[in-house]
């Protein structure tokens, strides 16, 4: 960066700086949108849920006032801003995924009498075909 040259982030920061309210709220406004997008592909029936009920907006409000709230507390120990917002960004706003579920095999007609079968198979101590 040149003299006299400002990052957009520095520029922000100075014209903000004299309306600290509005710029909170943008900062939430981004991280909000942000946070819908990951949730809506990554945490898919946490947000359908979430939706269903009508608590979406409320619960996304919420995850960035805790994210806002986790990076003041960060910063007020020493941590920087960027530092703190890396530790604090995926415990509300970026959760990991939703843990995939395997698909629950269909018990039926054939696997449960097979089974029936290995398990008396096994009471009578018959051998397996591998002995």
């Amino acid at each position: 960066m040149g003299v006299g040259q400002f990052s957009e982030e520095r520029i922000a920061q100075r014209h903000f700086s004299f309306y600290p309210d509005r710029r909170l709220e943008m900062r939430h406004a981004t991280w909000i949108a942000q946070a819908r997008e990951h949730w809506k592909e990554h945490l898919p029936k946490m947000y359908a849920r979430l939706e269903k009920t009508g608590k979406l907006e409320q619960a996304l409000t919420e995850a960035a006032e805790a994210t806002s709230n986790g990076i003041r507390a960060l910063t007020t120990q020493g941590a920087t801003w960027q530092e703190a917002w890396e530790q604090v960004r995926e415990t509300y706003l970026f959760p990991p995924e939703e843990p995939e579920q395997k698909p629950r095999m269909r018990k039926t007609q054939g696997y449960l009498a097979h089974r029936e079968l290995m398990m008396g198979l096994s009471r009578i101590g018959m051998p397996d075909d591998d002995d």
